[in-house]
């Protein structure tokens, strides 16, 4: 079950993220940080057929810069 997170703790996370998107009214941030999750979760399947905490410290990198691009252009 390692790199598996509970049911719960996934619920949580995701409730968090969208709420905090569209409390701040930036559904196309929430969509774009979905694609890119989804995006690095291909990736890494593919090439080293799961994840590491490295993989799970770049998809978060890479999402946070991916919400603040968003964040930005709307401003």
């Amino acid at each position: 079950s390692a790199g598996r997170p509970n049911t719960t703790a996934l619920v949580a996370t995701l409730a968090t993220g969208t709420l905090c998107c569209l409390i701040f009214g930036n559904l196309p941030a929430l969509l774009i940080a979905a694609a890119t999750v989804f995006t690095a979760i291909q990736i890494a399947r593919a090439k080293i057929q799961g994840q590491t905490g490295d993989i799970l410290g770049a998809t978060q990198q890479l999402t946070e810069i991916t919400i603040l691009l968003c964040l930005a252009t709307t401003l």
